[in-house]
């Protein structure tokens, strides 16, 4: 049950990842490049935790 839970939230927390990166890429073709920035961080930041949650047991 543990690992399918984990499973779900890291999908989510990607997600997450992916809908900001392609918010940063609007926000770099409209020039808005402090949002680049910000959305990069975020992104980086919701990509992590599943790193940890797959890993475990």
């Amino acid at each position: 049950m543990k690992g399918n839970r984990n499973q779900e939230l890291a999908h989510a927390w990607l997600s997450r990842a992916k809908d900001d990166v392609l918010w940063a890429k609007d926000s770099f073709k409209t020039k808005h490049f402090s949002g680049v920035c910000f959305l990069g961080q975020q992104a980086g930041s919701y990509a992590h935790p599943p790193v940890y949650r797959f890993m475990e047991k």
